[in-house]
């Protein structure tokens, strides 16, 4: 019975975070069947769910009352823009006949309303874009509610062109956006093969209708080889819009996989662990219309599925990269770290030694990354590892709580 009870208590302080707008970085998201995705936006909190007993069906909760759609099935993730929900769905009229139709829901009317005009967002949700239907290096920003465009950069003087019966066809498309912010994005541009796919990729910072090529910056090099078919995404931007986490992957070889740090105009600061290879963002949490944090699936060591929330913090991640490969790290460094940043960094510390943990928001937080959560690290947690710390290991354990004493008094 006091389990019970404590359990509703946690449950309730749970649920008035988000009508309040707030939420911990240290919290455990329970992750419910059926989900789709999870949002807060300001003080709602937006959950979608499909419907298994009904074909096709989706209906979402905000802030735990339903909202459902019909024989409507969700396509994309759900984005918040001026007291709309929208995501494109497909409407299926007959068995025979799939109509395509978007809706968006209109929150202050509490309705839903349809749209004709295609978009695309970006993972950080920074901006709303399309491409012109007939040339995929023609790119728009478009407002998703009125559908009203305007032409962010063309390509076609940036890529090469062959000429066909006295047609130019450029060999090329793009491929990939994110937006750093309003005015400034960083673009892969497909380079197309003989055949179908892409036989490499260049990448630009596009500023102002100002467009620079930094493949340079971004491609990964051995001595020997430039790895021309690494394929290069930002992974998550700052609050502060100054610095991304980036994430290659190349054909094979010792450089398979790498995150990176950069800053707004692609220069490289710091290698940075890598995540799992099957992250998965389930959702954003916006505040005033700043990117507060993502929500990303995690598991616990029991490989029970949870939700947590994840900020980028680039001053942790270079922290987190020294201390995982033995640098003893300045004080300097860290001294700014909070008490939820300090308390990962001196976690690390053991988690690298594949520590098991006891806190559950620690078992998450250390599966999101790829040198924990592995099958054979998975079957071997420990609790010894103090044997197993270097030198490096205890002076920055020595500075990190040296660190925590004073924010704690």
């Amino acid at each position: 019975m006091k389990k019970f009870y404590l359990l509703l208590v946690c449950t309730l302080i749970w649920l008035n975070s988000f009508s309040q707008g707030t939420i911990s970085l240290d919290t455990i998201i329970p992750f419910k069947k059926d989900m789709i995705n999870f949002n807060l936006f300001d003080t709602l909190n937006i959950v979608s769910y499909s419907e298994p007993q009904l074909l096709n069906s989706l209906y979402f909760t905000i802030n735990n009352e339903r909202v459902d759609t019909l024989n409507r099935k969700l396509i994309r993730e759900t984005v918040y823009f001026n007291k709309n929900i929208i995501f494109n769905s497909n409407l299926f009229s007959s068995f025979e006949k799939e109509e395509y139709i978007r809706f968006r829901y209109d929150i202050s009317q509490k309705k839903l309303v349809a749209f004709d005009f295609g978009f695309n967002h970006d993972s950080g949700v920074n901006q709303f874009f399309r491409y012109k239907e007939d040339n995929y290096l023609k790119l728009f920003i478009i407002n998703p509610i009125t559908g009203e465009s305007e032409l962010f950069v063309d390509f076609f003087d940036f890529v090469e062109k062959e000429e066909v019966e006295g047609k130019i066809y450029p060999l090329a498309s793009i491929d990939n956006v994110f937006f750093i912010n309003r005015y400034k994005a960083i673009i892969s541009i497909c380079i197309q093969s003989e055949f179908e796919g892409c036989e490499g990729y260049n990448y630009f910072l596009v500023t102002n209708n100002n467009v620079l090529n930094v493949t340079k910056n971004v491609v990964l090099e051995d001595g020997l080889n430039t790895y021309k078919e690494q394929y290069s995404s930002i992974e998550f931007v700052s609050v502060d819009r100054k610095y991304i986490r980036e994430s290659s992957r190349t054909p094979g070889g010792d450089k398979d996989r790498v995150s990176r740090l950069f800053d707004e105009d692609l220069n490289y600061i710091s290698g940075l662990l890598d995540f799992t290879e099957n992250k998965i963002e389930f959702g954003i949490n916006i505040q005033e219309d700043k990117l507060e944090n993502h929500f990303l699936i995690s598991f616990l060591n029991n490989r029970t599925k949870v939700i947590i929330p994840y900020k980028f913090i680039p001053e942790l991640e270079i922290a987190l990269y020294k201390a995982y490969n033995d640098t003893i790290l300045a004080k300097e460094e860290i001294q700014d770290l909070g008490k939820y940043e300090l308390g990962i960094l001196r976690n690390l510390l053991f988690a690298k030694y594949n520590y098991d943990f006891n806190a559950e928001f620690y078992q998450a937080y250390f599966n999101l990354f790829a040198f924990y959560n592995h099958p054979d690290m998975r079957k071997t947690r420990t609790k010894n590892v103090d044997n197993l710390l270097t030198d490096s290991d205890r002076k920055n354990l020595e500075i990190i709580r040296n660190l925590e004493s004073k924010i704690e008094e």
